[in-house]
């Protein structure tokens, strides 16, 4: 656990834009993330796969610590998270490591693989990070139509303003590429 807080911790700095719109960790400036938290991060899970005992905690912060490579420089090794994520899955099966992994897999294998694994998970419709997901997926599938209904989906589920205003951002900027297409 408190490997996993250090790495959440560490990207707090990059979270937010100037005009206070999230921004998804694969988008974040890594500059401003710290590396000392990160580093220390790492440390305690290194520690903790010694101890021989592996749980959901140490597997969300594998996860975490894969997403913070980009600090050396390293592209995000979506192949290894959506391998944990199949893993957490077995060990903890949630909606939101259902979604996760269905991302996971849409970055390491394509959107339409991830769109599959999406759609495989049932009663979330109505989350507004499944619907979220599945807007990016989508647009990731060249499925522009499908994008907007999600994100226009996931907008009608009363976001955080940070999120509603990342949300409402990628809404136009479809919006957008549809009407110059």
């Amino acid at each position: 656990m408190a490997a996993l807080v250090r790495f959440a911790e560490a990207r707090r700095p990059a979270r937010l834009d100037a005009a206070g719109a999230m921004v998804p960790p694969d988008r974040q400036e890594v500059g401003l993330w710290r590396a000392d938290l990160i580093h220390e991060g790492v440390r305690l899970l290194d520690r903790a796969a010694e101890m021989g005992r592996s749980g959901p905690r140490q597997l969300l912060a594998a996860v975490h610590a894969s997403h913070c490579a980009r600090i050396e420089g390293r592209p995000t090794p979506w192949p290894d998270i959506a391998a944990l994520y199949e893993i957490l899955m077995l060990v903890r099966p949630h909606a939101a490591t259902a979604v996760n992994r269905a991302v996971a897999i849409g970055e390491a294998r394509g959107a339409e693989e991830g769109l599959a694994a999406l759609a495989a998970i049932t009663g979330v419709e109505g989350w507004l990070p499944y619907q979220a997901a599945r807007a990016g997926l989508c647009v990731k599938a060249g499925r522009r139509a499908e994008a907007a209904c999600a994100l226009k989906s996931a907008l009608a589920l009363s976001p955080a303003p940070a999120e509603r205003l990342w949300l409402e951002r990628q809404l136009r900027n479809l919006d957008e590429g549809s009407a110059s297409g």
